[in-house]
């Protein structure tokens, strides 16, 4: 299809209108109605797409005009129609599917639809919250080209914009697993004034700014006064940032930043306060804490954009970070910005943080729905103290709103209420409730984690709460003002969220959830080895258990000093002699698919443990047979040996409180087990 979904599409109909049983031409016109741009284009594709996913072959052959089957693949494409359509239940199901029938070697894909399961769930919570917006078409008061307008940059007295216009001019809606989002395939950039309160008659600037036809270019952001445009241009698969002034009623070639900005990595956005003297923009150059991470540049004594710094791991997510735009002045910013990451609905959502006194970033809050969609959504220019929004729709249906252009939207933020109309205030208490995790899944949380607020003003405690070692649940009550939430316990970094409440906040509650890293983990990306299970009786592999082989193969590849021990364990039922031996074979049976994926054999030590160290119950307290306990008994354990990479944590297996296995249980006590020799 080569991403020309619009001229496949009745190609693929006519074909399919003489071949109704070919399941690869329904899940190809799925897809194809799947990036159309009108929402009601995008609900055709569930008919065909049901249909595609009843003929799945894990042979399918993309190239071949004989397939009639469909690949795995149309089970994702399903659940991002179902999605779309906000049938979140049969979304999940969809992905759910996809994750069991695609290649158990394809583990980013595994791990990239389960967090699109996680942001379908948020989808479903935000969706019951909706925010109230009062749009406003711009192409309606603004003679634009009769295209698709995009990217607007406004200055702060909305006499000013900049925007793009063209055919191609429209962020990608959807992510696809297979290809790039053309996201900067944009044509033309335009300039209008105001004047008189009317808008003039846009200007075509692109060979005023020396942004030529072969290298693409967009306009990000303008100064407070309207008078520097910031634009980023693909220099050869290069994203640079460029500035335009605005000098005798035109502007200006367009000039490079300087190298601490510019890299020969990707350099996507950037925003000016407004007084002119910080930068904050987007790069995925190295160091960072995921893909694009917003950095933040001041100007030095000469006028020169100092060094980059991160903002850091509240701000930025091991996702990407996108479109950043600033308010706010002497230091007293807040933040907008599109994130993968966080409490998103799906694609890219817009949050907000505010820098706090003690120059920390609060947590940053996801804007809404319907402003957030389930597609991908960017480039929200923040006025007037963030109390309304101009953005392009860029596919995403909106409260009826569904015409691709560029809208002004008033708008009250989740939870917030314009001050007058809090008048007469009332004494605001807020929830703030989360729940604590060990990033090892370790069976229970120390006994001396704690989840300290304080109040980050008077730098005093307000409030130490202790939350339950099972779940890792807790709660508490809070006022308005600025808090410092801090998540510690002994063997982990603790971690430190920073939340502001102001006086006319209306939510009744905040989801504050904090994973712990153990001490040897202090940033980036890090690898987690988890045990796997078995059938009773077998040591045949389950498909979960080959994934988490797959992880555990890549690490070894990635580290060749690194031994492993595998070691075989079994339940209580069966003879000793049987359990013996079966267990040997699981530990077997795991390096054998280890060594089938590459790795030396030399590099395993095996152990067969036999019936001798339970982690969970076989029985019951009155002598019943007790399933759960036993399937956890029955596993392989995977032990790292030598110089463990600090970037790797061992997973212990979660057993819950209900089915620990105690020492004093009467069972055979004995450290007797089998060495297999590779």
């Amino acid at each position: 299809m080569f991403e020309e979904y619009d001229l496949a599409l009745p190609l693929y109909l006519d074909l399919y209108s003489q071949n109704q049983d070919n399941a690869n031409l329904a899940y190809r016109i799925g897809i194809c109605y799947i990036y159309q741009n009108s929402p009601e284009e995008k609900r055709k594709a569930i008919p065909y797409l049901e249909y595609a996913v009843q003929h799945i072959t894990k042979k399918y052959n993309e190239g071949s005009y004989l397939e009639k089957n469909a690949p795995p693949d149309a089970w994702f494409y399903l659940g991002t129609a179902y999605r779309d359509a906000m049938d979140f239940d049969k979304a999940i199901a969809a992905f759910k599917k996809f994750t069991s029938t695609v290649s158990v070697s394809s583990v980013y894909y595994i791990d990239y639809v389960k967090r699109e399961i996680q942001c379908t769930e948020n989808a479903k919570q935000l969706i019951k919250n909706p925010i109230t917006i009062e749009p406003q078409n711009l192409s309606e008061v603004i003679k634009a080209p009769d295209e698709v307008q995009n990217c607007p940059v406004i200055s702060d007295d909305e006499s000013i914009i900049v925007f793009t216009a063209g055919k191609k001019n429209i962020f990608s809606a959807e992510l696809d697993l297979n290809t790039n989002n053309p996201d900067y395939k944009l044509d033309d950039i335009y300039f209008a004034k105001k004047i008189d309160g009317k808008w003039s008659e846009p200007v075509n600037i692109t060979k005023q700014l020396g942004a030529g036809n072969q290298q693409r270019t967009v306009p990000v952001s303008i100064s407070s006064d309207g008078k520097e445009l910031y634009l980023v241009r693909d220099d050869n698969d290069d994203g640079n940032i460029y500035v335009s002034f605005y000098k005798n009623d035109k502007w200006t070639k367009m000039k490079p930043l300087n190298k601490h900005i510019n890299t020969k990595y990707w350099e996507s956005h950037a925003t000016i306060t407004k007084d002119g003297n910080t930068l904050f923009f987007t790069s995925d150059r190295p160091g960072g804490f995921g893909g694009l991470d917003i950095y933040r540049s001041d100007k030095d004594d000469k006028g020169e954009w100092g060094p980059a710094v991160n903002l850091g791991p509240t701000i930025n997510s091991i996702y990407d970070e996108e479109t950043p735009f600033v308010i706010g002045d002497k230091g007293k910013y807040t933040l907008y910005f599109s994130s993968q990451g966080h409490y998103s609905m799906g694609g890219f959502d817009v949050f907000y943080s505010t820098l706090l006194n003690n120059n920390k970033w609060s947590t940053p809050i996801n804007i809404g729905y319907p402003l957030n969609t389930v597609g991908n959504d960017l480039f929200y220019v923040p006025k007037a103290n963030g109390e309304y929004f101009f953005f392009p729709l860029n596919n995403n249906e909106r409260g009826g709103i569904a015409k691709n252009n560029i809208y002004k939207a008033k708008v009250n933020l989740p939870g917030m209420k314009p001050v007058e109309e809090a008048k007469p205030l009332q004494a605001v208490k807020v929830l703030v409730k989360g729940t604590v995790k060990l990033a090892d899944n370790a069976n229970e949380l120390p006994k001396d984690i704690t989840v300290v607020f304080y109040d980050s003003l008077k730098n005093t405690n307000i409030a130490t709460i202790k939350p339950s070692l099972d779940s890792g649940y807790y709660k508490n009550i809070v006022g308005p003002g600025s808090y410092r939430i801090t998540f510690s316990c002994s063997g982990y970094n603790s971690k430190t969220e920073y939340v502001y409440i102001p006086e006319n906040f209306s939510a009744k509650e905040i989801v504050i959830d904090a994973t712990l890293d153990p001490i040897e983990v202090s940033k980036g990306e890090y690898f987690v080895i988890r045990n796997i299970f078995f059938d009773y009786g077998k040591y045949d592999l389950r498909r979960e258990s080959e994934i988490e082989l797959q992880r555990l193969a890549q690490l070894m590849q990635k580290n060749p000093g690194l031994m492993v021990e595998i070691v075989g364990h079994t339940d209580a039922l069966g003879s000793d002699k049987f359990n013996q031996k079966l267990s040997e074979n699981r530990a077997k049976s795991a390096i054998d698919y280890l060594v089938s994926l590459g790795i030396d054999p030399s590099r395993f030590v095996a152990k067969g443990m036999g019936k001798r160290e339970f982690i969970a119950i076989n029985q019951n307290p009155d002598g019943s047979d007790n399933p759960e306990g036993r399937q956890l008994n029955r596993r392989v354990e995977i032990k790292l040996l030598n110089t463990v990479p600090d970037n790797v944590i061992v997973e212990a297996i979660n057993v819950p409180a209900n089915l620990r296995y105690r020492k004093d249980a009467k069972v055979k006590d004995t450290n007797v087990y089998t060495v297999l020799l590779l």
